[in-house]
């Protein structure tokens, strides 16, 4: 990721009454062209800017040749995400289909991922994070984050 901008933090926000997502300053200038969003694993959706969403879709069309749950799984992706812009306040249209799969209600979590940001429904997030906080100390040496 050398010259990238990396995406990290935690943030906390809420989704409108139409679905919008106000994104924060810090991820503006990185999505402020647009950006992709797509089910992620876990229970939360990933958003990448186009360039590094479009690296990915063509490792996900290489790899899909490799048999038929392959091109399910790549189907499945592909047909769920959605290109968006963020209006002039900011702000993203989350597709309904996407809200659902990820089980977005009112308040959301965003999370920097490095690459990516990942959107969580609040209350999953937290069991998520509750979670993480239980990972063992080899992982993140492992990880070379220790």
């Amino acid at each position: 990721m050398s010259g990238e901008v990396v995406l990290v933090g935690r943030y906390e926000h809420a989704l409108d009454a139409k679905g919008r997502l106000i994104l924060p300053a810090r991820f503006r200038e990185t999505f402020g062209g647009g950006a992709y969003i797509a089910e992620g694993l876990d229970g939360c959706l990933y958003v990448w800017e186009p360039r590094q969403f479009e690296e990915m879709a063509q490792r996900v069309g290489t790899n899909a040749r490799r048999g038929a749950q392959h091109r399910l799984a790549a189907r499945r992706f592909f047909a769920e995400a959605a290109h968006v812009v963020p209006d002039k306040q900011g702000r993203v249209q989350i597709p309904p289909r996407l809200r659902e799969l990820a089980g977005l209600r009112r308040e959301v979590t965003l999370v920097g991922q490095g690459s990516r940001v990942e959107i969580w429904d609040a209350q999953r997030y937290r069991r998520a994070d509750e979670e993480s906080r239980r990972v063992p100390p080899e992982i993140l040496e492992e990880l070379g984050v220790a």
